[in-house]
């Protein structure tokens, strides 16, 4: 959940996790531990995104764009990652 201010509040919800392999990662700018999902390059990504905005509160935006972040873990490789952002 992401909040902007009194304006509105957004939630991700992604489609068919269920079963979904899980890696647990750190959040950098609170040390908290938090579970994540785990994609290949070959899942098909999709869900919804929900913006609660307030009763008599106004939101002006020119859309909404999800952007996935992670790390590409090559087969065979010697723990070398590349990290996407």
């Amino acid at each position: 959940m992401f909040r902007f201010g009194n304006a509105a509040s957004v939630a991700v919800k992604l489609a068919d996790t269920e079963g979904r392999g899980t890696t647990k990662a750190t959040v950098r700018a609170t040390g908290a531990q938090k579970e994540l999902f785990v994609y290949q390059n070959t899942d098909p990504v999709s869900g919804l995104v929900y913006v609660n905005v307030p009763h008599g509160k106004k939101l002006e935006h020119q859309g909404v764009r999800v952007q996935l972040l992670g790390q590409i873990i090559t087969p065979g490789s010697t723990g070398g990652t590349v990290c996407l952002s």
